[in-house]
């Protein structure tokens, strides 16, 4: 009976180990978020071992605080199963690509980005080319997998060595040091990136090795290298060209897909703008690789002992990565595709102190900042690139004719550039877009300023990260439980531009109304309605007379369009089984040539909360909380005001002076809290709050019996027989 009852134990444990292995094998972050709000620090956090993070031991007298309860089952399960995540840096694999080029390129891509003098250029070739002829050298001789000292066989170094010269790969072995330029560890990269796509295997452990220390190792590999050339050219250059230069070779790479300092459109490749993403991709790949690698390496050659050989496989088998950072949409739908425990997360901060940041730790200048923000948002680099093309438009005679304070060369050089490709179809796939990324992100970080070594940032991304792991360990807070109910009813708009949710809560987080950006009741969302139905009348009731009369400018002024789009070509928009929903307020806006937020024919969906107040009976919500997805314009920010609401939760900023003409006006002590949202939103709320089992049967499964008195009556009167 007792040896059925063990086999009962270890069996049931086994299951339980086996469900909840899956989630904690595998994790992948991706960080998004504008230059300056704390990405990298996010992802410098993350590289951490537990001890590394100095997070406080919970305090054991308070179990019936909720908070402090929550914290000390987030801390001793972290404790246990806490892993050091990996980091890619996609500047740095853009800076690798770079390698796989001409130096001349290189040269005549940053002296493109800006006029420099005679100077100046020739220090940018001296660092350029010196950069081009650095090297690595690795110690073969000295491997240690878990302290463990190794020994490298002679085949399998024999072998190494062959499939080096095969492809073409220079390197000088001196005593089991194998130096490479960082132009050779880029070829031997691209042919391990090639080989892996074609799924053939590369039978040499001393290739993954390599090639781990080379993308991954802290202490001498490339990334050390990278920040070094970067910041040596920034001082060669004197200005801040990092970010720009890394900006403009990640759209080149988007266009090209293989070559950074490409520009001409006739590179351009469908696919091409997946190229950083599967970069990504071949990094984690490569991570994944190595770690197999090495264990089957040391059990073939039985180098570790069997009382370790477990751990060390228990330990290599679970890999954690950080990407930082993700800057086009594109790129991290193609990783949450691929991996099903992959999260963007966001990290923003108040926009003020994002830029103290950079003007007092970066010591960026403003227009520095404000090139790298236009950039950076897709919206603001259209913006500029459409003033850019009215100033040209007014001086023909001087294309060439920068800012009158020339203040902004760079970005106008930049713009030229994009002009000159005629791509605007397709900026989305190709530039950064912060602003989409974080309308995807399944997690929200506001990185407020912490005095106390960054604990706050600690302890979310102990929670997130547990949470991946053990899904519904805690439960979801008040604030993410009520953004979430907003998050779900802006599904509901039939708004075409933005889609908003709000809910109103009294100051217990208490529900009190729901409301999205809409049209009143029995009128056609604007998703249902169609260009080419309005201009030929189809369904009268559904559009108003202004839009429904032959003689306004209106109709006038869509006739084209509609011609255009309604055309015979197979390819048309019609013929594939899709209409063209459009916006009222944009046509309307270019009829006037005014830009107003008056005209959109849908009421905001902070509105819609407010009136639908009066429904509940729940008209005094004085010192409430508004919740919204989308921080509230200057007219909804006065009905906020004038509700009496106390704190605005908001996920994205609404450009605009409400916050600080609406909210930030009147007594001091009257004004409500804007607060940036952080947590868990979506997809991701529903995952990391589910359970995969029920608590109670996952217990059942670990103790192999439920929690009860009887069965441990049951157990006390089996052992005294």
């Amino acid at each position: 009976m007792s040896k059925k009852n063990n086999t009962t134990k270890t069996t049931s444990k086994d299951v339980v180990k086996a469900l909840f292995d899956e989630r904690r094998e595998f994790v992948v972050f991706g960080i998004c978020g504008k230059t300056g709000s704390g990405v990298t620090t996010v992802s410098k956090i993350l590289k951490n071992s537990f001890d590394e993070l100095n997070l406080p031991k919970p305090c054991e007298e308070s179990h019936a605080d909720l908070y402090k309860t929550e914290y000390r089952i987030l801390y001793n399960f972290a404790k246990s199963n806490w892993k050091p995540f990996y980091a890619i840096k996609t500047s740095t694999l853009i800076t690798l690509t770079a390698l796989q080029q001409k130096p001349d390129d290189f040269c005549k891509y940053i002296n493109g980005i800006k006029s420099f003098d005679k100077e100046i250029k020739m220090k940018i070739e001296n660092r350029i080319n010196s950069f081009y002829n650095e090297s690595i050298i690795f110690d073969i001789e000295n491997l240690k997998i878990k302290d463990h000292p190794i020994e490298i066989q002679n085949p399998e170094a024999q072998a190494f060595e062959q499939f080096l010269n095969e492809h073409n790969i220079s390197f000088h072995n001196s005593n089991g040091k194998y130096k490479f330029k960082l132009t050779e560890l880029a070829k031997l990269y691209d042919k391990y990136k090639e080989l892996r796509k074609t799924k053939v295997e590369i039978n040499n452990y001393l290739v993954y090795e390599i090639l781990f220390q080379f993308i991954y190792s802290e202490e001498h590999g490339f990334q050390n290298h990278v920040n070094k050339f970067w910041a040596e050219l920034s001082e060669a250059t004197e200005i801040k060209i990092t970010t720009i230069a890394l900006q403009g070779m990640g759209n080149n790479l988007r266009i090209t897909g293989t070559n950074p300092f490409a520009e001409p459109i006739d590179n351009f490749k469908n696919n091409g703008f997946l190229s950083i993403a599967e970069l990504i991709n071949i990094n984690i790949k490569l991570l994944r690789d190595y770690k197999s690698k090495k264990i089957i390496y040391c059990d073939i050659h039985r180098i570790i002992d069997e009382d370790i050989k477990e751990e060390i496989y228990n330990e290599e088998k679970r890999t954690f990565i950080v990407i930082d950072s993700i800057k086009n949409p594109y790129e991290s739908n193609y990783l949450k595709t691929r991996y099903s425990n992959y999260y963007l997360i966001t990290v923003y901060t108040d926009e003020d102190k994002r830029k103290k940041r950079l003007l007092y730790n970066e010591k960026l200048e403003q227009n520095d900042i404000k090139t790298i923000d236009i950039i950076e948002q897709l919206s603001e680099f259209k913006n500029f690139q459409s003033d850019y093309l009215k100033r040209i438009n007014k001086n023909q005679n001087n294309e060439e004719n920068p800012t009158e304070e020339n203040d902004f060369i760079i970005l106008e050089n930049i713009t030229k550039k994009m002009v000159k490709l005629n791509c605007n179809s397709i900026y989305p796939f190709i530039m950064q877009n912060i602003q989409n990324c974080i309308e995807l992100a399944d997690i929200f970080i506001n990185n407020e300023d912490d005095s106390a070594s960054r604990l706050r940032l600690k302890k979310i991304l102990l929670r997130y990260t547990s949470l991946i792991m053990s899904p519904g360990l805690v439960l979801p807070t008040k604030i993410e439980r009520v953004m979430q109910i907003a998050n779900t009813a802006k599904l509901c708009s039939g708004c075409i531009s933005r889609q908003v949710g709000a809910v109103i809560t009294d100051n217990l987080y208490n529900l009190r109304s729901i409301g999205w950006n809409h049209v009143p009741e029995n009128h056609m969302p604007c998703l249902y309605r169609d260009i080419n139905e309005v201009y030929n009348h189809y369904n009268e009731d559904a559009y108003s007379c202004y839009e429904n009369d032959d003689t306004a400018t209106f109709q006038e002024s869509i006739r084209n369009a509609v011609k255009d789009y309604y055309s015979k070509d197979p390819e048309n928009i019609y013929a594939n089984g899709r209409t063209i929903p459009y916006c009222f307020k944009d046509i309307y806006n270019e009829i006037i040539g005014v830009k107003n937020q008056i005209h959109p024919r849908a009421l905001h969906a902070e509105e819609t909360a407010f009136l639908n107040l009066t429904n509940t009976g729940s008209n005094n919500i004085h010192g409430g909380f508004l919740f919204t997805t989308s921080s509230p314009c200057e007219l909804c920010a006065k009905k906020a005001m004038y509700m009496g609401i106390s704190t605005v939760y908001y996920i994205q900023p609404y450009p605009g002076i409400s916050e600080n003409h609406i909210l930030k006006s009147g007594p001091k002590n009257l004004r409500p809290d804007l607060v940036l949202y952080t947590g868990a939103i979506g997809r991701a709320y529903t995952q990391l709050y589910t359970p995969l089992i029920p608590k109670k049967d996952e217990m059942e499964l670990w103790l192999k019996h439920k929690v009860s008195i009887v069965e441990k009556n049951y157990k006390r009167s089996e052992n005294n027989e």
